[in-house]
């Protein structure tokens, strides 16, 4: 099996509700979804989510030529069964409509919401793919966000360790890309067990409280949570990771809180005067499910707005006849600036010529099937 290259483009975007929710899950599930989720355009407001689907090949995320149909198969049947646990009194809008209709509930109900992150998935063998439907209820946390975190797949994708995407994605969080500004994030040693659902009261698949306390010891936790998932970090990842320092206090001089220091390895990672033009311009590609990296935004911010949103809304139009769509936006843009307009007669000629040929295929069929249905007829004995 040919290994498919992640796309340099392709983006996780996720509220920070979501990111602040107890989660723990094994690399392999970890990146299926990660793969999913950015296959979803965040800046859809109406989308009917309980009939989205996302389509998935086995070679964009199996390892291994070797890793076949039961390897996928068992890697889904996880990602299905993850259950997402919410006390309905922390909840809002759209989970919370969803939970209020389905329960008939009022507004001063109390109660624990558990549904999974995937009401179906399906594993097509025959095109070597998996498709899968996300919950209703996952909506506001995927869809029309207003505090989000977003951070490239490629980055996410190599990790090893089990914990690593974790505090990969809370130093994002606390990251404002408009003010290029890194801050610093504090957490008691229950309570990033418990986002990590290492110690806590959790529901298990089937609706089952189960308790848990995984490395009782700090010293425990610091050597094999903590310091393997910084020291990852430090390596493999190009732009942010983190040290810590500890606070101790109490009985025995415990440690009462870890204070992350947000740290990045990227010298400029946008300047200040540009960095709303950045998110604009990034916005817009996602919104017309465009491919890109940053070389290409940085292309992109020598042509004026109005032109970039035109020339995207001619590619949407022209969607299904465009290979390379970055590449087609850019020429676009160069001929509108050189000529003063849009020269899209290549696309409307292959249209016309795609067309063609679609009409010579279906009387080729007609054409065949005449033909098979007559050799039937003179075989027949009559």
């Amino acid at each position: 099996m040919k290994k498919k290259r992640i796309k340099s483009g392709a983006m996780i975007c996720k509220s920070n509700n979501f990111i602040d929710l107890p989660m723990g899950m094994r690399n392999t599930t970890a990146k299926l979804l990660g793969i999913a989720i950015s296959k979803i355009n965040p800046f859809y407001k109406d989308i009917d989510f309980s009939k989205h689907k996302v389509k998935i090949k086995f070679d964009e995320f199996l390892k291994h030529k070797n890793q076949h149909l039961d390897y996928a198969k068992a890697i889904m049947n996880k990602l299905g069964s993850i259950k997402i646990t919410i006390p309905y009194n922390k909840t809002e809008g759209e989970t919370r409509k969803y939970i209020k209709e389905t329960n008939n509930l009022s507004e001063d109900a109390e109660g624990i919401f558990m549904f999974p992150i995937m009401s179906q998935t399906f594993i097509d063998s025959k095109n070597k793919e998996i498709n899968l439907h996300f919950h209703r209820a996952m909506k506001p946390f995927l869809i029309d966000l207003d505090k989000y975190t977003m951070y490239a797949l490629q980055s996410v994708i190599k990790f090893k360790g089990k914990y690593t995407w974790r505090f990969y994605e809370l130093c994002w969080k606390n990251y404002n890309r408009n003010k290029n500004k890194l801050y610093n994030f504090e957490y008691s040693p229950d309570k990033i067990k418990n986002l990590l659902k290492l110690k806590g009261e959790f529901f298990d698949n089937k609706g089952k409280k189960v308790k848990r306390n995984k490395y009782k010891q700090w010293g425990e936790f610091e050597k094999r949570v903590l310091k393997p998932s910084q020291e990852e970090l430090k390596e493999k990842t190009d732009d942010l990771y983190f040290d810590y320092k500890l606070e101790r206090g109490g009985k025995g001089n415990a440690v009462q809180k870890i204070i992350f220091i947000n740290k990045s390895k990227i010298e400029k990672p946008f300047k200040k005067s540009k960095s709303k033009e950045f998110i604009y311009i990034q916005k817009m590609l996602l919104e017309y499910n465009i491919n890109h990296n940053n070389k290409d935004i940085k292309i992109l911010k020598r042509y004026k707005k109005n032109n970039i949103e035109e020339a995207l809304r001619i590619i949407d139009k022209y969607r299904e006849s465009i290979n390379n769509k970055m590449g087609y936006l850019i020429k676009l843009l160069k001929v509108k600036k050189e000529r003063g307009y849009f020269n899209i007669q290549d696309l409307v000629d292959k249209k016309k010529r795609e067309a063609k040929e679609i009409d010579k295929m279906q009387k080729k069929i007609l054409k065949n099937t005449d033909l098979e249905l007559k050799d039937i007829f003179r075989s027949i004995d009559w």
